[in-house]
Formats: C-alpha cells, sequence, structure tokens
C-alpha cells in the first residue's frame, strides 16, 4: 500500500479507513495515516506474525496468534464481510439489516472461490447458498456476467473461468477504481462498462500469453527454481505468467517486474514445494512480504536481487532434487461404462459445490472398448473417444498427440470427470478425459 493512497483520502476528508485483505505489515503506513488524523481497522487473513501497530483501532484476522476463531480459510473478503454484518447488526432493524446484507453479499462470496480459498467447512457453506440464489442476484453487475451462462450448472470453475477474469482484468489492466465502478454500477450504465472491461481482458490475456512465450526464452527449464524478470512486464499479469510457467514445467516460479531501484515479484509453486516456507527464510532481504496458501510476493531491491536469485537457486537445488516430483491423479472409484447414467450425476452432484479442497470427483473406466476415436474441431487438437455408436462420448482436451498411438490400441484405460450441460432445454452428460492408460 503506497502514502498517496492515504494523501487521497485525507485530501477527502477521511477519518476511518477500514482495510480488506491487506495492511497487516503496513506499519509505515498505518502511522502515516494516524498522522493525517484518520482512523485504521484491519480486517485481513494472510499469516503474520510481525507485531501489530498499536495504532489501529480494531485488527480482525482469523490467522493471527492470538485469534480464538475456529475456522482459519476464510477469505480477506469475507473477514470484512463480518465485520460489515456486525456493525449493521448493531445500526439497523432486522429489515434494513438483511437489505445491506444482500447488497454486498455477491462482493464477499465471489472471493471465495477468487482468492482460491478452500472450499471446506465454512466456505463451502458459503459457496454453496451463494450459487444458489446467484441467478436471482440484486448485482446488476453479477445478472449481466451470467446471463449468458446456462449451459452448465453454477460451480466454482463457472465463478473461476468467466465471472472472475472480466473483473480482474480491471484493476490488473487499469486500476481498482475500474473494478470498484463496475461493482457498484447501476443497471442503466453497467452493460456499457462491461463491454469496457471485456475489452481489457482481451489486452490481458493477449500480454499474458506474449510475455509467458518470452518468459519461456529466458528461464532455464532444468533450474530448480525459475525466474523471470522484465522491465517491460505490465505488473498486474505477473502472477499469471508465473502461475503458467509453474504448471507447464511443475516447478516453482519467480516472476519480476523489474521498477528500476527495486523489483517486486510474484511467486507461484506446485503442491510439492512450499513457497512461503521457503521465502521465509530471505525475508530479511525484503522490502516487503507477503503471501498465502502456494503463492506469495516480494519487494525487492536492485543491489540485493542478484545475491538474492543465487542463493535461491542453491538452496533449491538442495531441497528439490531429491523430491519425487511426478503430478500423481487420484482416482476416486473404478466403474464400469455400463454404470453410467443421470443416477449416478445426481449423486455427484450432492457433493457440489467443487472447487480447491473439494474437486470434482475423478472416475477410471479399465479395459475400455471405444468403437471409435476422432480428432475434434477445427485446430485438430483434442480427442472424442464413441461408445458403441451411442450417446455416451468421452472428450480429450489437448491429447491430439497421442492421436495414432492411441487409435491402433485395441482398448485404454480413461480416467474423467462428469458434467452435466443444458442445450435447447435439454439435458446432457460430458465426459472430460483427465488421463488415458494403454
Amino acid at each position: 500500500l503506497k502514502r498517496y493512497f492515504v494523501d487521497e483520502l485525507a485530501e477527502k476528508e477521511v477519518k476511518l479507513i477500514i482495510t480488506v485483505d491487506c495492511w497487516s505489515r503496513d506499519t509505515d503506513v498505518i502511522e502515516y495515516a494516524k498522522s493525517k488524523w484518520i482512523d485504521i481497522i484491519i480486517t485481513d487473513h494472510h499469516f503474520t506474525s510481525d507485531p501489530i501497530s498499536d495504532q489501529v483501532i480494531a485488527y480482525i484476522n482469523p490467522n493471527s496468534p492470538w485469534c480464538e476463531y475456529p475456522f482459519k480459510e476464510l477469505s480477506g473478503s469475507w473477514v470484512a464481510f463480518k465485520l460489515l454484518c456486525g456493525i449493521a447488526s448493531k445500526l439497523y432493524d432486522k429489515r434494513k439489516y438483511e437489505r445491506i446484507i444482500l447488497e454486498y453479499i455477491d462482493m464477499a462470496s465471489l472471493w471465495t472461490v477468487a482468492d482460491c480459498m478452500p472450499l471446506i467447512d465454512e466456505n463451502r457453506i458459503i459457496t454453496f447458498w451463494w450459487l444458489q440464489w446467484l441467478r436471482t442476484s440484486t448485482s446488476a453487475w453479477l445478472r449481466y456476467l451470467i446471463e449468458n451462462i446456462e449451459d452448465k450448472d453454477l460451480d466454482g470453475d463457472i465463478i473461476w473461468f468467466r465471472i472472475w477474469p472480466v473483473i480482474n482484468a480491471a484493476w490488473r489492466m487499469d486500476t481498482p477504481y475500474r473494478a470498484l465502478k463496475f461493482l457498484l454500477a447501476k443497471e442503466e450504465v453497467v452493460a456499457e462498462q462491461l463491454w469496457e472491461i471485456e475489452e481489457l481482458n482481451k489486452q490481458r490475456r493477449k500480454l499474458t500469453t506474449d510475455f509467458f512465450k518470452q518468459a519461456l526464452e529466458y528461464i532455464d527449464e532444468n533450474e530448480h527454481i525459475l525466474f523471470y524478470d522484465s522491465a517491460e512486464i505490465e505488473h498486474g499479469i505477473i502472477g499469471l505468467v508465473s502461475w503458467n510457467v509453474c504448471q507447464k514445467f511443475n516447478k516453482p516460479c519467480i516472476v519480476l517486474k523489474d521498477l528500476g531501484d527495486t523489483l517486486v515479484a510474484s511467486c507461484r509453486s506446485p503442491e510439492h514445494f512450499n513457497i512461503v516456507e521457503f521465502l521465509e527464510q530471505f525475508e530479511d532481504q525484503f522490502l516487503h512480504f507477503w503471501w498465502h496458501s502456494q503463492a506469495a510476493g516480494f519487494t525487492i531491491t536492485k543491489e540485493n536481487y542478484d545475491n538474492f536469485k543465487t542463493l535461491v537457486k542453491l538452496k533449491a537445488k538442495e531441497i528439490l532434487k531429491n523430491i519425487d516430483k511426478t503430478k500423481i491423479l487420484e482416482v476416486d472409484s473404478i466403474i464400469d461404462v455400463s454404470d453410467i447414467n443421470f443416477g449416478l450425476l445426481d449423486k455427484i452432484l450432492k457433493m457440489k459445490p467443487f472447487w480447491l479442497g473439494n474437486p470434482k470427483p475423478l472416475f477410471m473406466i479399465k479395459d475400455f472398448l471405444f468403437s471409435a476415436v476422432n480428432l475434434i474441431w477445427s485446430d485438430k487438437k483434442h480427442l472424442k473417444f464413441i461408445y458403441n455408436d451411442s450417446s455416451i462420448s468421452f472428450v480429450a482436451f489437448w491429447f491430439w498427440e497421442f492421436y495414432e498411438q492411441i487409435k491402433s490400441a485395441s482398448k485404454v484405460n480413461l480416467i474423467w470427470e462428469v458434467e452435466r450441460n443444458l442445450w435447447n432445454g435439454r439435458e446432457y452428460l460430458n465426459f472430460y478425459v483427465k488421463d488415458i492408460v494403454i
């Protein structure tokens, strides 16, 4: 957080700042705000062992060392929402309280999925009920985002891939105010703002692809931890590029934006490596350090960067050289193709919502005798297995390289997940192949 935000608020004669998902470590900014006669209430969910400034009115964080709240995995937005609920319950009668809660619950609930919080315990309850009333939301921005999503059940992946990227693009490619303006927009202007943000989202996708390609040319994939720094990369996409590199090589990745005297980093890591615990041993070299789950970020001076990178590579090699990095798919059940029906789907859907912490169940069909396998779509990059010319088919995205090998096989083992899709008022089962064993 920057002091100029405090200056801007002070000019508007703001007397109280309530933070969301931040400021736990920003002691200097807190004290600067106090010098401007602005009070601070911090709401956050990041892990921190740092002492909290005594200048704050309140510090609300389930992951603070002294907090006894039983569930520690709340999103930062939901922590702030609980504060809103507490204040509103003291100020308003039941009817007005409920109206206020319904006005802001969409923003709070969206970030449970968007901030990659596990859908367990309280998060599962939050997301389950929010998805139930999503299509009747009072939020104009949300109704416009989901009005064309009628082909699938609303679930965690719909939020992550089709709703969140639009809002995410607004602040990544412009400013946080652009996203806020959209979230607060009235019915008569939300459509125009959505069009503008979707254009920003197209720019975000292109830039992410371009810099991902540059990163692939820059990095040494034989290293145990991958670095890529650039003065040209947009600050708002360093996390996206870091994630893409991490996913491609199944290795921890640090992508940095070179700002001249300093560099700001976004770090991602696969499940076999805890990037947060790893970077904590270098924390004394950072100007700022923040983290949660498998992601972290820091700011470092240009003067310290080269030495830091050398030490990190040596330490990562020492830790990772003997670790099994194989990605493992855990199959929940082996079933026969004859058991696949809508009754099975109904049982699966009772376990929704699916997302991190509660993934879609994976099934295996052993010795699957398919009647045909075809390359599909215009790019011919995907496979479709046909079973006895029936309505049952399995789609395997990006398996085109193995087409000839699979086509010549008499049978395969398929690992897959199932979804229900709607088309022209009819209900279909879609089977998506996650892996193939010949």
